[in-house]
């Protein structure tokens, strides 16, 4: 009986291991959906420490039933991807293949494409302090279906001028351009599984080297309609390699690790939003909101004790802060259209609910 029991335990934790190290296929079922909303755990402290992040034993190593233990990543920051319906953005003209939609810190408003052959950034609409850049990018971001070994090559490029009207090292400068281009090659160079804070699952390791190239430019005005040019004013060429560790039927990687000049920069996991105490939302929420969509205002009800309210674009921006008692009417006429985060909090500022708003002018 006992040497039964022993076989019955060994025959279930060989098949255990084996559902644990089995390779598999990443195709477009596994990629984000329209309102799937992701929280990112990023590590701050820790990056700061440069002895422990010159070493790149780190990362793991590349192949076959690899075993990838990202537990040391902390949760010190934690970040929202959100991905919403291009179609709702007032820019959707300018992107009309775009079946996807999310913001990113560096691009601003980003358009997607997502197919059963790649995952691919079409173009950003981006504010800055001289005027809004519309980049046309094409950016292939994962091939798909993608394999072990799966390989591509893209180059995708940012290229915009403005008027500066100002002096630089004693000229006067009529326009600024900037151009850059980053030459991105792409391999998935192993695949087993990974430990992250938060999950363990079977993934493929998706590495990404890209190498950026950026240049400046100004426009000099030596004799005004007689002896105007560009002259180069910097290039600036630097490297980077991200890895990211993609399961099936969750819509995102798990980590990601970013390493610059053979130093962890960053590094990230997809957090459990349980294990954070984000409650998805249910029949049983705290506060209901109403009408969703919504047009000039909504009507927020509470349950019982006073509660803090707080709605934030997909950026990450705080759009409106209200104090919330049984009732109350919030004017949010002066919001976008677009998708909006709102979350819920309690009298220790601790997030007890999150969910999603939808603004339709």
């Amino acid at each position: 009986m006992k040497k039964t029991l022993q076989i019955i335990c060994l025959i279930v934790l060989t098949g255990t291991f084996s559902t644990l190290k089995a390779q598999i296929t990443i195709d477009e079922s596994d990629m984000p959906e329209i309102n799937d909303l992701f929280l990112f755990a990023n590590d701050i402290t820790t990056i700061a420490d440069s002895t422990l992040f010159t070493n790149l034993l780190l990362i793991g190593d590349i192949g076959e039933t690899q075993v990838w233990d990202l537990t040391w990543i902390k949760n010190d920051v934690i970040d929202t991807t959100f991905y919403f319906d291009p179609a709702t953005t007032p820019d959707y003209a300018l992107f009309p293949t775009a079946n996807l939609a999310t913001t990113s810190s560096e691009m601003g408003l980003v358009y997607l494409l997502k197919n059963s052959t790649k995952m691919e950034a079409l173009g950003a609409i981006t504010p800055t302090q001289f005027g809004t850049i519309i980049s046309n990018l094409n950016q292939t971001v994962l091939t798909l279906p993608n394999n072990y070994q799966s390989t591509f090559q893209d180059t995708a490029v940012v290229d915009f001028a403005f008027y500066f009207g100002q002096q630089i090292q004693g000229m006067q400068v009529d326009s600024l351009r900037f151009k850059s281009t980053n030459f991105i090659t792409t391999l998935t160079d192993g695949w087993g599984t990974v430990m992250t804070p938060h999950y363990t699952d079977n993934v493929l390791r998706v590495k990404e080297n890209t190498i950026t190239v950026d240049t400046s430019w100004g426009y000099v005005v030596v004799v005004p309609g007689v002896v105007e040019y560009w002259i180069p004013f910097e290039t600036k060429i630097d490297s980077s390699i991200t890895y990211s560790w993609f399961p099936k039927l969750v819509g995102s990687s798990l980590a990601e690790v970013t390493v610059k000049h053979d130093t962890i920069t960053e590094a990230k996991f997809l957090a459990d939003p349980n294990a954070l105490k984000i409650n998805k939302i249910d029949a049983e929420k705290l506060v209901n909101i109403y009408p969703n969509p919504a047009n000039d205002y909504i009507t927020v009800i509470s349950k019982g004790n006073i509660c803090k309210l707080e709605i934030y674009n997909v950026a990450g921006q705080k759009c409106i802060e209200v104090t919330v008692n049984n009732k109350i009417t919030v004017d949010i006429e002066n919001l976008n259209t677009g998708i909006y985060i709102y979350k819920v909090l309690d009298f220790n500022n601790k997030v007890i609910e999150t969910g999603k708003l939808n603004i339709i002018h």
